[in-house]
């Protein structure tokens, strides 16, 4: 007979012979989404393996090229969270499994998360294995994440700044997300935020570089820029001033 998952003793990814965590030993814990003081990108150190990037998204987990569904993870719906699972990553390798040209591996992590006050995730440890080796510590930090902020829209022709004033680069460049800070209405791009603004969890506030005013996280939106204007003037430009049309009239 083949035991019921709650006859299946936990497995120990200490243990030698560890093949990895089966999904059909936390049935009681399978998920349909994962819960929200959780999600969010983390930024994970592995001893002497570098950093690797775990992204928990509602409806699925991303680990080194695995994409992975909630009931393929072991995640208990309360505090304090931890999550066990194994995936097959497509593009890792290691030298202590013998596949000729075949790429892939499979590793391991059994993790606890570390919360703040209001009980969310700022941070992680655990344990980290790979297929083929031993079992290695895990340090991991949660990443500011753009897209749990609200987003302002904002045209070209009303935006009063076109770059960051920090590092100068333009708000239509490819990869630069405008951030504005809603006490005193300065814009910075977010990798600006990050760095100069130490505003990044688990901090909890910093200061704008421009005015020195103290701001949170909730202060901050991110900008959603549209070109304004009408069909007789796309761009959106403003006439100078005295030469605004007669009512009824438009700009040409």
């Amino acid at each position: 007979d083949i035991p019921a998952a709650a006859d299946v003793p936990p497995q120990n990814i200490r243990e030698n012979g560890f093949r990895g965590f089966l999904p059909s030993t936390w049935s009681k814990n399978s998920l349909e989404v994962f819960p929200d003081e959780i999600l969010g990108k983390y930024d994970v150190s592995i001893e002497w393996n570098g950093t690797r990037t775990l992204t928990i998204e509602k409806d699925n987990l991303q680990w080194n090229g695995a994409r992975l569904t909630p009931t393929a993870v072991s995640c208990p719906t309360r505090k304090p969270f931890a999550t066990r699972f194994t995936a097959f990553c497509p593009d890792q390798r290691t030298v202590w499994v013998k596949r000729g040209t075949q790429r892939g591996v499979v590793e391991s992590l059994d993790i606890d998360f570390e919360l703040d006050r209001a009980g969310n995730a700022t941070g992680l440890t655990g344990l980290f294995r790979r297929q083929g080796e031993g079992t290695l510590g895990v340090r991991g930090t949660k990443v500011f994440d753009a897209r749990q902020l609200p987003t302002l829209v904002r045209t070209k022709s009303n935006d009063p700044e076109s770059q960051c004033p920090v590092c100068y680069s333009e708000w239509d460049d490819p990869g630069v997300t405008q951030v504005v800070v809603s006490t005193c209405t300065h814009c910075f791009c977010l990798e600006c935020v990050v760095s100069v603004c130490s505003l990044t969890p688990p901090a909890e506030s910093g200061s704008c570089p421009i005015c020195r005013r103290t701001m949170v996280l909730h202060d901050l939106r991110t900008v959603r820029r549209e070109r304004g204007g009408t069909p007789e003037n796309p761009a959106g430009n403003k006439p100078p001033p005295g030469c605004e049309p007669p009512p009824g009239c438009s700009l040409s």
